[in-house]
């Protein structure tokens, strides 16, 4: 199962979406919490804590992530720290403009899903980190 934790129900997705959603197994949508600007991290973890418990009670394969980046962030990486694969989806865009005769400009977008795109940690990041904290003995 795959768990799509977004505000993009998988019924409205294209085709080739849902086949490559599906080599992960039942798609299972999961919607992702409104989150007021005005939250504060308390409330934040606490939303995060109650999705985590949810998620891994389902034991997914997978789990799709796009929503408010700081709850996304700190569900990411809870479930990276448990081994499941977090994903995110990569589309290409095209936008048209158009202006109206009234002088409006009329601005529209199209998503066309490519793939899906892995969250992952850089391992340069870490090795980089540790080689600053590393003292070097002055002799």
């Amino acid at each position: 199962m795959i768990i799509n934790l977004s505000n993009h129900p998988h019924k409205n997705w294209q085709e080739k979406q849902i086949r490559a959603a599906n080599a992960y197994g039942e798609i299972i949508d999961l919607p992702f919490p409104q989150i007021s600007p005005y939250a504060d991290e308390e409330e934040l973890e606490f939303i995060a804590s109650q999705l985590l418990q949810k998620i891994r009670k389902m034991k997914p394969n997978a789990v799709i992530v796009m929503g408010e980046f700081s709850l996304s962030f700190m569900i990411v990486d809870a479930l990276l720290d448990d081994g499941i694969p977090i994903l995110t989806s990569a589309s290409s865009r095209v936008v048209n403009e158009n202006k109206a005769e009234d002088g409006t400009v009329v601005k529209t977008a199209h998503f066309d899903f490519v793939l899906f795109r892995q969250y992952k940690r850089l391992k340069i990041n870490k090795q980089a980190s540790q080689a600053a904290d590393t003292v070097i003995p002055q002799g």
